[in-house]
């Protein structure tokens, strides 16, 4: 395509000329900064792949963990004597793995959810008589910018000592960011700098209206989430997400008999697939009451993780002078509950 336009002098006044030459200098900033932009999407690509942590990073947040073996320092070290680190133990990563959608467009501009806010009618209508028109309204939701982020100090002994050390930095980085998403979104309050939390999105249904919290006893409550949901007409699968403690809780019950109770056909395979981990907090206060939590409940298709950019640096500079390297891990992202209608939470709740 040529860069610029033939204009015939003889024939054309100076503003038809000058009208001409701007839509030319116009279309080739345009075709520069189009240029520019696919350059850069490009060059994220490209650090993307060549980057073994930010593969790695991805891999966990999105819950798609192919089990690489990178290697940070370009050196695999292997010794008989040398065994695996015995890494801390950590939460459990539950969105992606109970499929919360994960959408890593890893590049440049908005990234825009259209949200249905009404939808259209319909109804019956006498003979001779026309339908009234419904106005279905779809709000566009753009996705916010926040940034997750982990800096590492890793010291050269440490990485020349060999046996996967590489792995386990690469793992643990990127494990912590993930984690640090999902802590922020399922914490009692909203985290400064954080997406909001779920139990304070607008919309999302809490069925304990006790002033006090409530102390469970059986498994109503999890009937009443779904049915809550049921209600909304949420009618996909149903995913529950509760703490450790809540769960132990549930699994102590007995009936008459001293026998476990079970749930009912309603919840039963929905609490046996339920998801546990120790993201949610077990140090709710309401009221008067103190050491309570919270049961969420949400069709996977409520909730969308939208990852913008996640990157991670190598500071060979930074710690020098103390033998060490530095690893910096950023995610930008954010967590949208879609529908809102399709979340329901028992915010409030313990077993004696």
């Amino acid at each position: 395509m040529s860069d610029s336009i033939k204009i015939d002098k003889a024939e054309l006044s100076p503003e038809v000329r000058n009208e001409l030459q701007n839509i030319a200098d116009e279309k080739r900033e345009f075709v520069a900064r189009e240029e520019r932009k696919s350059e850069l999407i490009q060059m994220g690509e490209d650090r993307s792949r060549k980057n073994p942590l930010s593969q790695m990073a991805r891999a966990l947040v999105s819950g798609r963990n192919e089990n690489r073996n990178f290697n940070l320092s370009g050196n695999t070290v292997t010794a008989d004597n040398v065994q695996p680190i015995a890494e801390s133990l950590k939460p459990s990563m539950v969105l992606a793995q109970s499929g919360v959608q994960v959408d890593d467009f890893n590049g440049y501009g908005d990234l825009v959810y259209p949200i249905e806010t009404t939808a259209p009618t319909a109804s019956y209508v006498a003979e001779g008589s026309g339908p009234s028109a419904s106005d279905p309204t779809v709000t566009p939701y753009t996705a916010e910018t926040h940034t997750a982020t982990a800096l590492v100090k890793v010291s050269r002994q440490l990485l020349a000592s060999g046996n996967n050390v590489d792995e386990y930095i690469e793992r643990s980085i990127a494990n912590q960011v993930g984690l640090q998403m999902e802590s922020a979104f399922f914490a009692n309050a909203n985290v400064t700098n954080a997406p909001t939390a779920l139990s304070q999105v607008s919309g999302v249904t809490d069925i304990i209206s006790d002033t006090n919290g409530r102390t469970l006893t059986n498994y109503d409550e999890l009937v009443d989430l779904k049915k809550s949901l049921r209600n909304a007409n949420a009618n996909g699968k149903v995913n529950f997400y509760m703490s450790p403690n809540i769960m132990g809780g549930y699994a102590k019950l007995k009936d008459a008999n001293d026998q476990p109770l079970v749930p009912s056909t309603f919840v039963f395979d929905e609490f046996n697939e339920g998801y546990i981990t120790s993201q949610i907090p077990n140090d709710l206060t309401k009221g008067s009451g103190t050491g309570l939590s919270t049961i969420f409940a949400f069709t996977p298709d409520a909730v969308r993780i939208a990852i913008k950019q996640n990157v991670v640096l190598r500071l060979d500079e930074r710690y020098a002078d103390e033998l060490a390297v530095g690893m910096l891990a950023y995610v930008f992202h954010d967590i949208i509950v879609t529908r809102p209608s399709a979340v329901a939470m028992a915010r409030g709740v313990k077993f004696a």
